[in-house]
């Protein structure tokens, strides 16, 4: 049984408590995900379930990455969201819509952006949120990610706080980012330039690649699923369908990838990676290496 879900992850739960539950439901001890999602963050996560949809992984965890947003201008956080030491600015906090949005969209393109000392990322094997959380001094170097697109940014009138401090100061916008960058740095580091401050109150992934959050599953309808939902479980086929360009080998090139061997390309495809199909079913990823495509995970 390999398949993949569209899992819409609730506030409160990490990613890996996702992966628990989708293996307590299917009871398949093989189960992955595409990339973590903060435990106050909600949103889309692609799961991949069984032996060999786990090994298709390593091409989803690398896709570009859609978000909801919203934020809250005039504090600062160690953690650069609600969950941390928070610091209120003394100062007013008066600037125009345009104002703002023209100092958020300066991040578009391709960054250098410095993550969260409170993130996943390891340093020798341990998380530097651990590390930190020990009292160690943790320096996480900057790395270049790419903000494609910045928009529907508007004010958000009301507000969740039980003072008056947020009112009118936040914000809410989409960003549509490469893997790897950090939401909770871009409002960090758009807090800084205003010179305000700025945390990140609420995140929600909308979309993963060409996958999107209207497709996904609740979690609470893991053990719910029968032949009714079945539509809801993704193919090996359909994933590689849309991460790859497919090529069809004949019998002798079959028997050849099968065994390790490389074959001559004669496709005629631009892409470095391709999808391999034997009689209608995915056999192989092969990767180009000038006029001969070689093995690169056999299925």
């Amino acid at each position: 049984m390999d398949f993949f879900l569209l899992i819409d992850k609730p506030s409160g739960i990490t990613s890996f408590d996702v992966v628990y539950k989708v293996k307590k439901a299917f009871g398949i001890k093989k189960v992955g995900h595409s990339g973590i999602l903060d435990k106050l963050a909600t949103g889309l996560l692609v799961v991949a379930v069984g032996k060999q949809a786990t090994k298709l992984l390593e091409f989803l965890i690398h896709l570009d990455k859609t978000y909801e947003v919203e934020m809250i201008l005039g504090m600062k956080s160690d953690t650069y969201d609600l969950s941390g030491n928070l610091e209120v600015f003394d100062g007013k906090v008066d600037f125009g819509d345009e104002e703002i949005l023209t100092i958020l969209k300066s991040f578009e393109g391709e960054i250098m952006q410095k993550p969260p000392q409170y993130s996943a990322l390891k340093i020798n094997g341990k998380r530097a949120s651990d590390r930190v959380r020990q009292g160690e001094d943790v320096d996480l170097k900057a790395r270049k990610v790419t903000v494609y697109r910045i928009e529907n940014f508007d004010r958000i009138k009301e507000t969740r706080l039980n003072d008056s401090s947020g009112q009118g100061k936040r914000f809410r916008f989409n960003v549509h980012c490469s893997s790897g960058t950090y939401v909770r740095s871009l409002v960090h580091d758009l807090g800084a330039k205003l010179g305000c401050g700025a945390v990140m109150s609420n995140l929600r992934r909308v979309k993963v690649g060409g996958f999107d959050i209207k497709d996904s599953l609740k979690i609470e309808d893991l053990n719910k699923m029968d032949n009714a939902t079945n539509h809801m479980q993704i193919s090996i086929n359909d994933i590689v369908n849309k991460l790859f360009c497919r090529i069809n080998l004949n019998k002798i090139e079959f028997e050849k990838v099968k065994c390790g061997k490389i074959i001559v390309d004669h496709f005629e495809k631009e892409e470095e990676n391709l999808a391999a199909f034997y009689d209608d079913q995915f056999v192989s990823i092969l990767k180009k290496e000038g006029e001969i495509l070689k093995v690169y995970k056999n299925f």
